[in-house]
């Protein structure tokens, strides 16, 4: 009963890891549509443009890792329903998971915090 009660709370923990994933990939679109913004404002700032450039990159890596956030938990939901039992390793990936998801979050909100100053820098100042 144990092992059904462990299989129940990872397959509840993948459903909230996945919702928070579609949210911050929806979140990152919506930061690429800015930097379009951004970019139609200052076409000729090299400055600005630079800046935009590298948050491209930094968006772009995260759709990376979510993508591989979710690739993870699939693999896992599937081991987990052909399974009849957890073991120690199934754990251990979970775990991990959990924890360089929690570190993904950390970061993306500290990145999230200086991205919205940029552009409202940028997309917000009096002509």
């Amino acid at each position: 009963m144990a092992t059904t009660n462990s299989i129940e709370f990872h397959h509840k923990e993948h459903r909230e890891w996945i919702s928070s994933l579609n949210f911050y990939q929806d979140e990152i679109r919506i930061f690429q549509k800015e930097l379009e913004k951004v970019l139609f404002e200052y076409p000729d700032l090299y400055s600005i443009i630079e800046h935009v450039d590298e948050y491209q990159h930094i968006l772009s890596k995260k759709l990376s890792q979510v993508s591989s956030f979710r690739r993870q938990i699939i693999l896992h939901e599937r081991h987990l329903t052909n399974s009849k039992s957890i073991n120690e390793s199934d754990l251990w990936g979970h775990t991990e998971t959990r924890e360089k998801l929690e570190e993904f979050i950390t970061n993306f909100e500290k990145m999230k915090v200086n991205f919205r100053g940029f552009v409202s820098k940028h997309l917000h100042a009096p002509s």
